[in-house]
């Protein structure tokens, strides 16, 4: 095993993968002129579209994400259970409320009709 020793000062910067996805100052115009984009540009990591890919595979519908950096935290091992039962208990709790609202605006919508 060979062992090289750096003078001082002389370290490589760490390498930055290139960009999986990158585009810049994208437009979308619609007919009549409506500009649904105005010069939107964005950077999407490498480990991004594998994540996204891991998902699509396991069946989870992924729409419209363009961009996105995981933190340490969404790859941590040891995850904070306290965060993540109390953020688990809010979709719940919005689940339910928002199944109570459908199902009122149907039973108003049949009596209308």
């Amino acid at each position: 095993m060979k062992t090289q020793a750096r003078a001082a000062g002389t370290e490589r910067p760490p390498r930055t993968p290139a960009p999986a996805i990158e585009a810049h100052d994208l437009v979308k115009t619609y007919p009549k002129g409506i500009r649904a984009l105005n010069g939107l540009s964005f950077t999407v990591e490498p480990a991004v579209p594998a994540m996204l890919a891991a998902l699509e595979h396991a069946g989870i519908a992924v729409h419209g994400v363009t961009a996105a950096r995981p933190s340490r935290g969404a790859l941590s091992t040891a995850p904070d259970w306290s965060r993540v039962l109390t953020q688990g208990g809010a979709l719940l709790a919005l689940a339910i409320g928002v199944t109570a609202l459908s199902v009122l605006t149907f039973r108003a919508y049949q009596k209308s009709v």
